[in-house]
């Protein structure tokens, strides 16, 4: 997280680090182990978020993170942490837009971006613009969602 708000990147290291720390914590634990079930949990996150990664509007690094945490917690646990943590940055982003008075500008912007990446997709293109760039680069927009995945985390250990 701390990389995540200084950087607006989440190292690579970093999530070597915990792939491999997952993997030693699931075969020390005796969790399941089996090829099919290491590769459902490792890989439910990014099939969940395919096409907002493809439409710009989450980063790799958060779906790399959320890889990283359906290793420790299995697919179950983790599709409940993703919900916290999208309803925490939900809450979190809506909050700061309505406080300082951009929250109809900031959906009118997403709506017309995903139009745009939608047509760009139909027509066969394959560059779509990333949704947030420097002209629309408010602090107040940005949602960095390492720290929803650290609450979501937190959350769904407390739940379990």
């Amino acid at each position: 997280m701390v990389y995540d708000f200084t950087t607006e990147k989440i190292p690579n290291e970093l999530i070597i680090i915990g792939l491999v720390s997952g993997l030693i914590y699931r075969l020390l634990c005796g969790k399941d182990i089996s090829v099919g079930k290491l590769m459902l949990d490792l890989i439910f996150p990014l099939i969940l978020f395919f096409l907002f990664f493809v439409l710009r509007l989450f980063g790799a690094g958060d779906i790399k993170l959320l890889m990283v945490c359906g290793l420790y917690l299995g697919t179950n646990n983790n599709l409940r942490c993703i919900c916290l943590a999208l309803a925490v940055a939900a809450m979190n982003g809506l909050l700061r837009l309505f406080i300082h008075g951009k929250l109809r500008k900031r959906f009118d912007s997403l709506l017309r971006h995903v139009c745009t990446s939608l047509r760009v997709i139909k027509q066969g293109g394959r560059e779509i613009d990333s949704y947030i760039t420097k002209e629309k680069a408010e602090k107040i927009a940005k949602v960095h969602f390492s720290m929803p995945i650290l609450i979501g985390v937190t959350l769904t250990l407390l739940i379990t």
